[in-house]
Parts: C-alpha cells; sequence; structure tokens
C-alpha cells in the first residue's frame, strides 16, 4: 500500500529559493526596473494612451458650392452639413482649400486623413428636390481610421436624407461618394508592413547591442564598454512601438502622450516610410519628418562624441 505521508512534499525548498530571489532583486536594480517598472508602464500607455475608438480624424474640406453665384465660401447648406461633420466628433476641420490639386496634396503629405469635396451645384440640387452628391476622399494607409470614417460619413448622409423627409419612393437627399485612396482593398499588410521596417530596425540594432555586450563579456573585454557612452536608458523599445503611430494612430492620444510620441525617432521613420510607399509622397511632402531625424540624430551623435573618453592602461 502506498504511503502518502512518504510523498515528498512538492513544495520543499521554495522558501530557500524565495528567499534567494529576494535578496537577488535587492541587490539588482534593473530586476526590480523590469518586474515592477515596466509592467507598470505598460498598463498606463495602454490604459491612457491607447484609444482604439477614432476621433478627430484630420479633415480638408473643398467647398465649391455657392461660389458660382455669389464667389463666396459656400452655401447654406453646405455650411449646414459640414457642421453636421464637425460636431460628429469624428472629424475634425482644419483647412478649407481651393482645388483639387490643393486637397489631393493634403491627403499626399499625411497631413488630411479625410478629404470632402462638395460640388458648386450641392444646392441647387437640394432646392430641386434631386439628389447631391458629397465627395468623401479617406486615406486608406490606416484601415482602422479609413474604416471608421468612412461608417461615420456614410451615416450622416443618411441621417440628413431622413431629416429633410423626402417622399417614399425618391432617392436620398445626399449620395455620399467614397474613395480610398492608397490603399483601396483596405489591406492590413499595407498598412502594417511599411511602419514593421521602422521597428525592426529599431529591434535588430537593440539586439545587435545586447550580443555586442555578451560577446565582450564572454571573451573578457566587458571593460572596455566601460568607456563608452552606452546608457541604461539608450534603447527604449515599448513607447517607440505603442506610442509611434505603428498600430494604433496619434491623434487619439492625450496630450501629455503626444508630445512623448514627438521625441520618439520611430515615428517619424514611420510616417515616411508609408509616405512613401503607400502614399507616394517625396520630400516636399516629408521634409519635416526628415529633418526631425537629421536633428536628432546630429544631436545625438554630438552627445555622444562629447562623452567619449578614454582609459589608458
Amino acid at each position: 500500500m502506498f504511503d502518502l505521508l512518504k510523498m515528498e512534499n512538492p513544495l520543499r525548498g521554495f522558501g530557500a529559493i524565495f528567499y534567494k530571489e529576494v535578496l537577488h532583486m535587492r541587490r539588482d536594480s534593473f530586476a526590480i526596473l523590469f518586474a515592477l517598472i515596466v509592467p507598470i508602464l505598460e498598463m498606463i500607455i495602454l490604459g491612457y494612451a491607447i484609444d482604439t475608438n477614432v476621433r478627430q480624424v484630420k479633415t480638408a474640406v473643398y467647398d465649391q458650392s455657392g461660389i458660382m453665384e455669389s464667389g463666396g465660401a459656400g452655401s447654406q447648406e453646405s455650411r449646414t452639413l459640414l457642421d453636421r461633420f464637425r460636431n460628429s466628433d469624428t472629424f475634425r476641420i482644419y483647412k478649407y482649400v481651393h482645388s483639387d490639386d490643393e486637397l489631393t496634396r493634403e491627403m499626399v503629405a499625411g497631413r488630411a486623413r479625410v478629404g470632402l469635396k462638395i460640388p458648386f451645384d450641392f444646392d441647387r440640387q437640394l432646392l430641386r428636390g434631386q439628389t447631391a452628391q458629397l465627395l468623401v476622399l479617406v486615406d486608406g494607409s490606416d484601415s482602422s481610421v479609413a474604416g471608421q470614417s468612412l461608417t461615420v460619413a456614410a451615416s450622416i448622409g443618411l441621417d440628413e436624407s431622413l431629416r429633410r423627409m423626402l417622399p417614399e419612393g425618391k432617392l436620398p437627399a445626399i449620395e455620399i461618394r467614397p474613395k480610398m485612396m492608397f490603399n483601396p482593398d483596405s489591406r492590413s499588410p499595407n498598412f502594417f508592413l511599411p511602419g514593421l521596417m521602422a521597428v525592426l530596425l529599431l529591434m535588430m540594432t537593440t539586439m545587435l547591442t545586447a550580443f555586442s555586450i555578451v560577446r565582450e563579456k564572454e571573451r573578457g573585454t566587458l571593460e572596455q564598454l566601460f568607456v563608452t557612452p552606452v546608457r541604461p536608458l539608450g534603447l527604449t523599445m515599448l513607447p517607440s512601438i505603442f506610442l509611434s503611430g505603428y498600430v494604433f494612430p496619434r491623434d487619439t492620444m492625450p496630450l501629455p502622450f503626444y508630445a512623448v510620441s514627438c521625441l520618439i525617432p520611430a515615428t517619424y521613420m514611420v510616417d515616411i516610410a508609408r509616405g512613401v510607399i503607400l502614399r507616394g509622397a517625396g520630400l516636399a511632402e516629408l521634409w519635416f519628418q526628415a529633418a526631425v531625424l537629421f536633428v536628432m540624430g546630429a544631436v545625438v551623435l554630438l552627445l555622444a562624441a562629447r562623452r567619449f573618453t578614454k582609459m589608458i592602461v
């Protein structure tokens, strides 16, 4: 008969191991950093900075309504419709353009995620009881923003048509004509792969640096690294992935986290990669991102050169 009392205690030695790990964490500050601070930082970023709801999408407007007759900036009907877009909290109209080329440039440069074009006969078609069209240009390089923007725009057009109480059987008063730019099939790989290039570049440089340190330790030449400008906070992976706009749009982030994202080099590298690959943007549209990366690189290089010292053995 099997004697249960002679079974080996599965928790034997647990106390000794626990005491050993506590002593190790007290002596190693980096262990406490990775065990406590990093999870807390992840919870703060994912809880407050990341917002999957699309809000305040930057929108440019080309309003031709009323220009032909009065030379004004739009008719009463077009202004009413634009107020519906503005009050939806999904769109943020930041600029009125005056030509198709200017509207396209705003979309190619990435300054506008949505473009609204109101034709010159918009007011006239509504007064005649006919269907007025509204062209909605959406930047398809960000599939999540594009999908929700089109859904909200269609809902606004339908609600505006129902509000006008057209007789049964007639066409809707306002017809939303969507046009997906740069990524017409809304394929997620087209959105992730350009940004993944920048993230992989960041990961590979971090891994190569870690491998170099391990190799120096194995060879017994780790002391040579003590005179280099290597610092513990030199390669910060977590903010670069979550706050750079690689996965989540930066426009929906709270202001403090948005300010932090402006200090991350990966933010500008992701913008450049998506602008060149998806939107066909060039230096004329991406000069600001390139200039910021140049300044960041120059500052880091100068600081590294300034702090570099030689040790005479």
